[in-house]
């Protein structure tokens, strides 16, 4: 039987299974919606999308569950105490099913009461009357997937998770492609693949986990201390979304409403290089407490620099590359005019802001894993506040734009800073981000080069225009990392023993 891997080349493992299985979704997702929403016309469609986002379980809505059976589950592998996690998942899965099912009772009874005791005729009524079984389905899906994610076993996680959307996809294709555009047994069909989700990782969990046991009952402690944590973090994750949204309501009352349909555009884009280094983000939860239980304060400065150095250099010199070619990429996309320029502007200011907040993001993941969201919830929520005031008073609308999410950035460095001084957790990326700081800079001039070099030849293509440049960033970048020792060999065969590169 092979060993199973350990260290850091664990996480760099479960990094790249949180990558796939991200990209893997994304992929079911569009296909999904492009074939509905051709098949059902955009009201209908508008319907769909609304019911899904809230079936689907989403951060607005989860209590901060999720995370709080990954920590504990974490917290319990590490002892291994079965026991302990059989009864952290019941608890959890109890708690969500039964709410649930009490909100499913009462939806019941008010459409019926609404409809003269007749099915509902109107699609949305349709939709909201299986809403909370739909809820169900999926919470269980979300529920105990958290606990495998928990004893790190991301791979498996994200195998069964991927399987059991295709399965929901499919019997929604199945359904509409039947003739029937029912929002009930659409939803169902689609919600059903949640339920096949919770079931396959279930057993997965008990193949890994022998003795796990499933008994429907809440046990008192461990509610209270699911709910305490997932509660103190629902803060951290709700409030920039509703800050998002004032700030659309803001763009639209100051500068027109053009603006806030501008920085949706520019903020979709922006954020995917921050969305990719999530995958590593999600990671560091259950490894920080394996790592601390292991190694203390001292194993966790280990891991915040590793995290630190392999985000900067993912995002850093992405996001200088995407900054060379913005102009090119926004025409390609929304062609040319005033409103793509104004993207252009918004989608460059939010790349920066984004990059510097990403840096950030692994000490407040730390913080999870030991058990201190309420730093987190704190530092966000002011953080938010004062970014919406700012903006609200600021002179231009890129202004605005950079202040909501560069307020924020510098606010998880103060974060940094006290996580850091009560975890005694020291910071060692000084030199790193310094370096990294330089390859950016050099990669940047290489796209740029390219770019220029590309324009002198008369390439008209944009598509050509930005492989060259493109190409040029890739030559630039290589080199510069070569020639300032920032990808050490030494490195690598340490992450391939698992033990971690070096600190020095």
């Amino acid at each position: 039987m092979r060993a199973r891997v350990s260290g850091y080349a664990l996480l760099a493992r479960n990094t790249a299974a949180n990558l796939g299985g991200r990209l893997a979704s994304i992929a079911l997702a569009l296909l999904v919606s492009t074939v509905l929403f051709r098949r059902l016309g955009a009201v209908d469609y508008g319907i769909w999308s609304l019911l899904v986002a809230v079936a689907g379980y989403s951060m607005l809505f989860d209590f901060g569950l999720g995370a709080a059976v990954e920590r504990r589950v974490a917290a319990q592998a590490v002892d291994a105490d079965t026991r302990g996690i059989s009864t952290t998942l019941s608890t959890a899965l109890t708690s969500v099913l039964s709410l649930l099912a009490i909100v499913q009772m009462g939806v019941t009874a008010w459409l019926l009461w609404r409809n003269d005791g007749r099915w509902p005729a109107e699609p949305l009524e349709q939709g909201l009357l299986l809403l909370p079984a739909g809820m169900a389905m999926t919470a269980s899906g979300l529920v105990v997937g958290s606990g495998l994610s928990g004893i790190q076993r991301m791979a498996v996680l994200h195998v069964w998770r991927v399987l059991g959307l295709t399965l929901g996809s499919v019997l929604a294709l199945i359904v509409v492609f039947t003739g029937v555009e029912r929002m009930d047994a659409l939803l169902l069909a689609y919600c059903s693949g949640g339920a096949a989700t919770a079931l396959l990782q279930w057993r997965a969990l008990r193949v890994l986990t022998p003795g796990l046991r499933f008994r429907p009952r809440i046990d008192r402690i461990a509610a209270i201390e699911l709910f305490r944590f997932g509660g103190v973090l629902q803060i951290a994750t709700m409030v920039p979304p509703l800050a998002e949204y004032g700030f659309r309501v803001l763009l639209g009352a100051r500068f027109g409403l053009e603006f806030s349909g501008i920085y949706d555009l520019a903020a979709r884009a922006a954020i995917v290089l921050r969305s990719l280094a999530g995958a590593l983000f999600t990671a560091m939860v259950p490894f920080g407490v394996q790592v601390f239980a292991k190694q203390g304060s001292e194993g966790l400065t280990q891991l915040v620099r590793v995290a630190v150095k392999q985000t900067a250099l993912f995002v850093l010199p992405a996001s200088a590359l995407l900054w060379s070619q913005s102009d090119a990429l926004v025409s390609l996309w929304l062609g040319e005019g005033v409103a793509a320029e104004h993207v252009g502007v918004g989608f460059r200011i939010l790349l920066v802001a984004h990059a510097l907040g990403a840096l950030s993001v692994p000490m407040a993941m730390l913080g999870r894993a030991m058990g201190r969201p309420a730093f987190e919830a704190v530092v966000t929520a002011a953080s938010f506040l004062a970014a919406l005031v700012a903006s609200y008073l600021a002179a231009g609308w890129p202004v605005a734009f950079g202040l909501l999410w560069g307020v924020p950035a510098a606010g998880g460095f103060v974060l940094w800073r006290q996580l850091g001084r009560a975890l005694d957790v020291r910071f060692r990326s000084g030199r790193d981000l310094a370096l990294i700081g330089l390859l950016t800079a050099v990669s940047f001039a290489g796209a740029e080069v390219g770019g220029y070099l590309s324009g002198a030849r008369g390439l008209s293509s944009s598509l050509v225009a930005i492989g060259a440049s493109g190409a040029a960033w890739f030559v630039a970048l290589a080199v510069a990392a070569f020639l300032l020792g920032i990808v050490d060999p030494a490195d690598w065969r340490a992450l391939r023993r698992g033990t971690g590169p070096a600190t020095g």
